[in-house]
């Protein structure tokens, strides 16, 4: 059965949306689908300028995206003197252009769009019989793929932007933290003459590399294996002084002295910092927050720490996932534990109840 000129548009504008749905390029896939059916063997897409589109481009070994002319157009294609829907280009001129004699091509036929300018090329060793009218449906659904595909990088790129607010709410969040048990520190060494400077400019450096952290959209952090006990007693100490709570919340911790665990510890110790804070924060004068590090029987780490607060009931504890959105605080500190979280890799397990306080384990590899 001959497939009809509206079949052939329907295919390529399937395999345009079917791309769009995997998250990849609409344009590309259509564009490639109908470089296939017409049989071309180069073929270009350029969208109409200010459009927020560019150019694409088929062939027989690949399709690629392009922001500038692609350098293997030949220019005549792209004379300002074409006006009309349709343009078929000839040998006599396409053999005079170096471009078109390497691309092993003699026929071009240029089709525009009449009402945005859009344009697409489709080159042959042979002539390409193509009727105007599926040109130019053909066209107009090239160009809603593209309008497909802006629309969908907007969207990331709102998302991406969401995406570092957030973070930069989280490192000011934590920012915040440093700079403050800086403070303290030059509080404390103003106070007591001759007294050691070294860890405030411990926290400072450590806001630095906060900093240098976010700058970096390639970070990842180090994984290495380490004792786990050092970090829990350095992180108590300063989630103690930043909270301003000491005499009024004990911290409990139990934590095997050679227990290890794979683990990136800048990353730990905002964990931490900011759980114990937020423990510390909830439990009433005269309570404890518990902090246990133990082996798990699959050989695993985990960390568990358990406040004595009020707990939560179901609703609550589903806005704890939620950045700005949680009870008594920003939520940019509980925001800031889940990223840690996730970029420890490591898996995050909350229990609440009212009236029973909060319990949270973060499970790490083991040495």
């Amino acid at each position: 059965m001959e497939v009809t000129q509206e079949q052939r548009v329907e295919s390529f504008l399937v395999e345009g949306l079917e791309a769009l749905v995997r998250g990849e390029d609409a344009l590309l896939a259509g564009l490639a689908a109908s470089h296939a059916q017409i049989g071309a063997r180069f073929s270009a897409w350029m969208a109409p300028p200010n459009s927020g589109g560019g150019y694409a481009l088929c062939c027989q070994e690949r399709s690629r995206r392009s922001t500038d002319l692609p350098v293997e157009l030949p220019a005549n294609w792209t004379a300002q003197e074409f006006r009309g829907p349709l343009r078929l280009i000839g040998p006599g001129r396409m053999g005079r252009d170096p471009k078109a004699r390497a691309l092993g091509v003699e026929w071009a036929l240029v089709v525009r769009s009449m009402e945005s300018g859009s344009r697409a090329w489709f080159a042959s060793p042979h002539p390409l019989e193509i009727s105007e009218a599926w040109t130019q449906t053909l066209i107009r659904s090239l160009e809603l793929l593209e309008q497909l595909d802006v629309e969908r990088r907007r969207k990331e790129s709102l998302a991406r932007l969401a995406s570092m607010g957030e973070q930069a709410a989280n490192v000011t969040h934590d920012l915040r933290n440093q700079l403050s048990l800086t403070r303290l520190e030059f509080e404390r060494a103003s106070s007591q003459p001759g007294a050691s400077l070294e860890r405030a400019d411990q926290a400072l450096g450590q806001a630095l590399e906060l900093c240098g952290e976010f700058m970096s959209a390639n970070f990842r952090g180090q994984r290495i294996a380490q004792p786990v006990a050092p970090h829990l007693v350095r992180q108590i100490e300063e989630a103690v002084q930043l909270s301003g709570r000491e005499g009024e919340v004990r911290v409990v911790q139990r934590c095997p002295q050679d227990l290890c665990a794979v683990f990136d510890d800048r990353l730990l110790d905002r964990y931490l910092r900011n759980l114990l804070l937020n423990g510390i924060a909830a439990t009433p004068c005269g309570g404890a927050v518990r902090v246990e590090a133990r082996e798990s029987e699959a050989g695993r780490v985990e960390l568990v720490v358990t406040d004595a607060g009020k707990g939560m009931e179901r609703a609550e504890l589903e806005r704890l996932l939620h950045a700005g959105e949680t009870l008594g605080g920003t939520g940019f500190g509980t925001s800031s534990i889940l990223d840690c979280a996730e970029r420890l890799h490591a898996d995050l397990d909350v229990e609440s109840m009212p009236g029973a306080g909060t319990r949270i384990c973060l499970t790490l590899f083991a040495d």
